[in-house]
């Protein structure tokens, strides 16, 4: 696929994105609205601004397939398909916030290769493609220069479900609010995204988003030189229900107040890892495809005892006797634990044991 190729699709979702944005403008003294949840909004300007995106890029690509928050799949077996989110923040919009927007993406064999967001009120147009730079208007854009935490400024969203991860996010709401200038909560992803990306904010991280939030928005913030990864620092996917975005140079400091909050979902206790099997590991730590690292600990106080004892008492031949039995029973401890709960594809290849030496005089420690 050459350049051409890929402006003639930009051409599509920017025609596309500001037919939207004019229905939006237009109706926004006569909104009518009703709700997807509880406090999830859907208006009538929503199914309207779809629609009319949709009849757009149908006109002129007939067989792609689309993917639209309010009307769902449109299937072609083709391997371009169209992301779309009519209305980002809509919320915002009811409530005449100023701060929603207008999200359409193009994926080709699942990788992003066109981003558009139109800002609105403002009418300030976000566009790449992913061979090209991003520009808001005319401009070229580039993320912030901003090096440390402490004189940067962050932006997060909270879902509708005020659930876990809810619950997570307003720890690290916390968290950042403390080592930074401040962290903002605007209400659309697309926008939050497209800030990141023209440097107004130094980051971005939120859980719970969907396809149409981040698809165009995340390749105009990698394409103004983001780093785009989910909360562990790996691959970002639009399908992948959290994200994080720096300047790269704040990166790892965010993944480092990222994981200071471990979920309930991301671990277990008194885990069986064997079917058939009554045994139990006292703990297990959840991994991709939910593979389990077993994490077990071991206290011989008796052996820890004989080594004090013989080494207070400077008997060599006793603390060799009583450094070879420990360790002998870490060994068995290990071929236990092996036995019990190391059980692949379910587990890891291998076990954790946590062994105290709490107990024994530094000079006689036998690792």
């Amino acid at each position: 696929m050459n350049q051409r190729d890929k402006d003639l699709f930009l051409d599509t979702a920017l025609l596309a994105a500001k037919s939207a944005s004019k229905i939006i403008l237009e109706s926004n003294k006569k909104i009518v609205k009703t709700y997807k949840g509880l406090t999830d909004l859907v208006t009538a300007t929503d199914i309207e601004s779809e629609r009319a995106i949709i009849d757009i890029i149908q006109s002129n690509y007939p067989k792609h397939n689309v993917l639209a928050e309010e009307s769902g799949k449109i299937l072609n077996e083709s391997d371009y398909t169209w992301i779309v989110d009519p209305l980002d923040g809509t919320t915002n919009f009811v409530h005449n916030y100023p701060f929603y927007g207008v999200s359409i993406a193009l994926l080709h064999d699942n990788e992003v290769i066109v981003g558009v967001v139109i800002e609105l009120p403002s009418m300030n147009i976000y566009r790449a493609t992913n061979s090209s730079a991003s520009y808001c208007n005319d401009d070229l854009i580039n993320v912030s220069g901003t090096n440390k935490l402490l004189n940067s400024l962050l932006v997060t969203g909270f879902g509708y479900v005020h659930e876990e991860n809810w619950q997570k996010n307003m720890k690290l709401f916390k968290l950042f609010t403390d080592v930074t200038q401040g962290v903002r909560r605007s209400g659309s992803a697309a926008i939050d995204l497209c800030h990141t990306a023209s440097g107004k904010v130094d980051g971005y991280w939120e859980y719970d988003l969907s396809p149409w939030d981040v698809a165009a928005g995340s390749l105009i913030a990698k394409q103004a030189g983001a780093m785009i990864t989910n909360f562990s620092g790996e691959k970002f996917s639009i399908y992948e229900n959290q994200v994080l975005v720096s300047n790269k140079k704040l990166h790892k400091p965010m993944i480092n107040i990222l994981e200071q909050i471990m979920a309930p979902n991301q671990y277990e206790a008194n885990v069986k890892t064997k079917r058939g099997s009554n045994d139990h590991v006292e703990f297990a730590i959840k991994l991709q495809n939910d593979v389990m690292c077993p994490i077990d600990s071991h206290w011989p106080i008796e052996k820890y005892k004989a080594i004090d004892e013989a080494f207070q008492e400077k008997d060599k031949n006793a603390l060799a006797k009583a450094r070879h039995d420990l360790a002998l029973a870490f060994k068995n401890k290990s071929k236990n634990v092996n036995q019990k709960y190391i059980n692949p594809p379910l587990t890891t290849d291998f076990a954790i044991v946590y062994l105290s030496l709490i107990h024994i005089s530094e000079p006689t420690r036998p690792y």
